[in-house]
């Protein structure tokens, strides 16, 4: 399903975090974001889904217009999403089964027998089908970010929304997260938008990768161009400090 976002501002008090910001992500592409924090990253993230009000401009999810849609129409189309974000957020008092298939029970109002095949399946998917009767105490880190992906991919969405997921876990439990990841980015139908610092790995998945600053899209390209030959002085100054301890040729 594809994005249109048009000159999206937004504001957190006088604050501007999006400046006039215009990008499009087509159908299946999975595309990496990448900045410095505070730069307006997430905030994109959340504003793609409508849980956060952009101030103005306009961002049209397939045919419908997120901003100018009723709030029937924006549950609608915010069924087509599914979030991941840097903390876990599991209900502890709840298995990660549980966990898993309790939106489909509560929001969606599918069968509990159905939506317990659909849990079961997801995590099966993501490497957790041992660990289903496990509560959140019991998992490692990675393994809890593996159980928020399954909550996220339960609901079916056609486009994945990823903000810094490895971000709390170490590189070990990292790299299990991300090959989950690396899993669903060779689904050709599902739109990947993943906000990250892990350089190698957008390098592996991205079909295209953005580097925001100040609210706004400095550079975009394939991601061997931008990481390799990026054309604008401050992505260069950017890719130096995150990718000097990487052996990555920066020109």
């Amino acid at each position: 399903m594809r994005i249109e976002i048009s000159k999206v501002n937004k504001y957190f008090g006088k604050l501007h975090v999006l400046r006039d910001l215009d990008l499009t992500i087509e159908a299946g592409e999975k595309l990496v974001i990448i900045g410095p924090s505070g730069c307006g990253k997430s905030t994109l993230l959340f504003c793609l889904n409508g849980l956060e009000p952009i101030d103005s401009g306009d961002i049209v999810v397939g045919e419908t217009s997120i901003v100018k849609c009723n709030r029937k129409v924006l549950r609608k189309t915010r069924q087509k999403f599914g979030i991941v974000f840097q903390q876990f957020n599991l209900f502890p008092h709840y298995t990660a089964l549980e966990n898993v298939e309790l939106a489909l029970k509560v929001v969606l109002k599918i069968d509990p027998k159905m939506a317990r095949e659909r849990a079961v399946d997801v995590l099966t998917k993501v490497g957790l089908s041992d660990k289903m009767g496990n509560y959140p105490s019991q998992l490692s880190g990675g393994q809890q970010q593996r159980v928020a992906i399954a909550r996220a991919l339960v609901y079916e969405p056609e486009i994945l929304l990823l903000d810094e997921i490895t971000s709390a876990l170490d590189p070990e439990l990292s790299g299990e997260v991300l090959d989950v990841v690396e899993n669903l980015a060779r689904e050709k139908t599902i739109t990947i938008v993943f906000v990250t610092h892990e350089i190698p790995f957008a390098q592996k998945i991205a079909d295209r990768v953005i580097f925001i600053d100040n609210g706004n899209v400095v550079e975009q390209g394939p991601p061997n161009m931008l990481f390799c030959n990026p054309c604008q002085e401050r992505t260069r100054q950017f890719l130096s400090k995150v990718t000097h301890q990487l052996n990555l040729k920066v020109g």
